[in-house]
């Protein structure tokens, strides 16, 4: 009777999942300190404008849909699908939410800095219309980019498992 051995396909653990988890401790400490200076800006400011307390606090929201997208997608591809290689070429709904997130606070950040110019320059406005231009045209790409991202799910596994064989960088063989 011959033994039967089993060969499975495996990710190269290191160069993805690993990457992804090392960035995800990074995101974690930029959280905290993110926190900890929102804290620190409502307890120094207790009289500042409305309007500056509440941008503030978007921001601060957007970090944190940013670090649960990005622990969410984390979890969904180390944990969910543990040693199961086709899931690495789903795209989860959290990272497309977390690029919308991102472009959102992006435009928000730029938005306050294009304001700051405007009032520090002496209302210069071709510097603030240039800002401004640059942040649309980059707030338009990443929207794009998030309903590219969402589009293009249509069975993505199987062709990037197959180029993965293909081209044998990202995946081995093993056999027990």
């Amino acid at each position: 009777m011959a033994s039967q051995r089993a060969v499975t396909l495996s990710p190269n653990v290191n160069a993805t999942l690993g990457a992804v988890f090392i960035g995800n401790i990074a995101v974690s400490v930029l959280f905290g300190i993110t926190s900890f200076q929102t804290t620190a800006y409502f307890h120094r400011y207790p009289n500042d404008k409305s309007a500056t307390k509440i941008l503030v606090m978007i921001l601060w929201i957007l970090d944190f849909l940013h670090f649960f997208m990005i622990t969410h997608a984390y979890y969904y591809y180390d944990v969910t699908n543990y040693m199961n290689p086709a899931a690495m070429g789903d795209v989860t709904w959290s990272l497309v939410a977390h690029v919308i997130a991102e472009v959102f606070s992006d435009a928000t950040v730029r938005g306050i800095f294009a304001y700051r110019i405007w009032k520090l320059s002496g209302r210069n406005l071709p510097l603030v219309f240039t800002i401004v231009i640059a942040t649309i045209a980059v707030f338009a790409g990443g929207i794009m980019f998030a309903i590219r991202l969402s589009v293009n799910t249509t069975e993505p596994s199987s062709t990037m498992v197959a180029d993965h064989q293909n081209q044998g960088a990202d995946f081995t063989l093993d056999r027990p």
